[in-house]
């Protein structure tokens, strides 16, 4: 499908939805290049969470990681939105899912240089967000950045700046933040096995790899940040090695 800006007076996802009925489903124009860059990224895939692995598996057993705070209270947070996923899922959950993914779509489309031409629609059926633009990182945000997940963030780095926070508030701010993860991973499942006008964009296969590696960075992130002993370094050392493995057998079978 060719990409073209919006006009002034289309949404991002009616602008999506149009291209692709034109086109009808099934019709929707083959790109090799998408193709050939999501075939490319599925061992940066592999190499990530296989490195996010040994990471956490060295820490957690060499070093007790799992015995931190950290550790804990974010997997208390994942188990508890758990539990109210299960026992209270209903139409205000799927509200709060939708005002995040086009909230996100809108700053996207801000800091890509685009503009907002009114406020977005949010419903619990659905909404929308009127924009000057859009593109690979615009369209597919909402399904790796996790938009409650970063409010916290910035709420905890706001508080830090003028207050002394103490164990106490670290701890609940792990917990809020690994139970706005599970919000987040839970309901990008939940939609992608949906057909999402936001994947046909770029081409649903490149879409999901894609969104799969930035997913796995993200989480190699959180995790370089909470552990106590794995730097950026010893984990781009680890990284590298494991591309080197990969290279290594994929040389065998030449």
């Amino acid at each position: 499908m060719p990409r073209r800006k919006p006009a002034d007076s289309q949404s991002l996802h009616a602008y999506v939805d149009g291209a692709i009925a034109r086109t009808r489903p099934g019709q929707i124009e083959f790109n090799p290049l998408n193709l050939l860059l999501g075939i490319v990224l599925i061992p940066l895939v592999w190499v990530t969470l296989s490195t996010v692995w040994h990471a956490v598996a060295t820490v957690t057993v060499q070093h007790s990681f799992w015995k931190t705070p950290q550790f804990w209270f974010f997997h208390m947070g994942i188990a508890l939105w758990t539990l109210f996923y299960i026992g209270f899922r209903g139409p205000f959950m799927m509200f709060a899912y939708v005002f995040g993914h086009e909230w996100t779509h809108a700053c996207f489309a801000i800091l890509c240089g685009g503009k907002l031409l009114r406020k977005p629609v949010i419903t619990p059926s659905g909404g929308e967000v009127v924009t000057t633009k859009n593109n690979l990182i615009i369209s597919l945000s909402p399904y790796f950045v996790p938009f409650y997940s970063v409010l916290l963030g910035i709420l905890y780095l706001v508080l830090g700046a003028f207050f002394e926070l103490g164990t106490d508030f670290e701890r609940w701010f792990y917990g809020l933040t690994g139970f706005s993860w599970g919000f987040h991973i839970a309901f990008t499942f939940w939609m992608l096995v949906r057909s999402q006008p936001d994947l046909h964009y770029n081409g649903r296969f490149f879409s999901l790899t894609f969104i799969a590696l930035v997913n796995v960075l993200i989480l190699a992130a959180l995790f370089v940040m909470a552990s106590p002993t794995v730097g950026w370094l010893e984990f781009g050392q680890v990284w590298w090695a494991t591309v080197q493995d990969l290279g290594a057998r994929l040389w065998v079978f030449r």
